[in-house]
């Protein structure tokens, strides 16, 4: 995912406020590690490779969504949920400094069942005082907002609570925010449920209609609150602008100061959806 060095500057000077807002259960808890805490084990001389990631992002990810009562297992950088795998491939695409921090840019293409997805093509980015720890952080974030939605999807496509719209059922990954978020902000299932609504006449059209996109995906980056809203919405991997128009016309919470939303939606159609 070519991240655009705007959005880059943009996510790093909010980072000082950065949060996630966790709305699924136990998430909040068992986090993985992040800056600040032990690390897991690697070379302190040598730079984290991309292989290194895939593998830390599938334990994390397989660790979270036990937690969150879905089978799951890791091996080297594939996850295995029942009959399914998931199996995870990142690429360090731009590690830059800004204002004393590293911002670093990590992207992650997914195979289902040994078959690439491009639908799920995703990037995350992470910011600390260190390239290594930015980049553990960029997978810790992709685990929570991306990672849980897709292996939710995959694993259990009618699990129950998950959201309907447009002919699909919609799992969401955590929601992220940076900088100061509105008070009394905290994005639960009605909001979610009005924000896909809001989308809905145009998500068909903005999904990917080549085969095998037996999953399509959203992701809204959102700079709100500010003079002028902007953003960068993508479906199924790919810049939609009609769409983030859509999305910035929505009703969203003002606050006193902006504020960055990001949040990513793993749809299955319903015609497809497995027992």
């Amino acid at each position: 995912m070519r991240t655009s060095r705007k959005l880059l500057w943009l996510i790093a000077s909010l980072a000082a406020g950065s949060i996630i807002i966790v709305i699924l259960k136990s998430m909040d808890s068992n986090m993985p590690v992040r800056s600040g805490q032990s690390q897991p084990a690697s070379s302190t001389s040598e730079q984290l490779t991309d292989e290194e990631l895939a593998r830390l992002a599938a334990k994390q990810l397989a660790a979270l969504l036990s937690r969150n009562e879905i089978a799951a297992s890791a091996e080297a950088d594939r996850v295995r949920l029942g009959t399914r795998s998931l199996s995870l491939r990142t690429l360090a695409t731009k590690v830059i400094q800004m204002n004393g921090r590293f911002v670093a840019a990590l992207d992650f293409s997914c195979e289902v069942d040994g078959t690439p997805m491009k639908s799920l093509y995703s990037g995350s980015i992470g910011v600390d005082t260190s390239r290594d720890s930015a980049l553990l952080t960029a997978v810790v974030e992709w685990v929570a907002q991306y990672g849980f939605a897709i292996g939710s999807a995959l694993a259990s496509p009618r699990r129950q609570g998950t959201l309907a719209v447009g002919g699909f059922l919609v799992h969401e990954g955590a929601t992220g925010v940076r900088g100061q978020a509105p008070p009394g902000f905290s994005p639960d299932k009605a909001f979610h449920a009005q924000v896909l609504n809001h989308l809905e006449p145009l998500l068909r059209e903005s999904f990917s209609k080549d085969p095998p996109a037996r999953l399509h995906a959203l992701t809204l980056t959102l700079a709100l609150g500010g003079e002028q809203a902007q953003g960068e919405c993508r479906a199924d991997g790919v810049v939609a602008p009609r769409l983030c128009e859509r999305a910035l016309a929505f009703a969203w919470p003002q606050g006193s100061d902006p504020y960055m939303f990001k949040q990513y939606y793993v749809f299955v159609p319903a015609q497809l959806q497995e027992e």
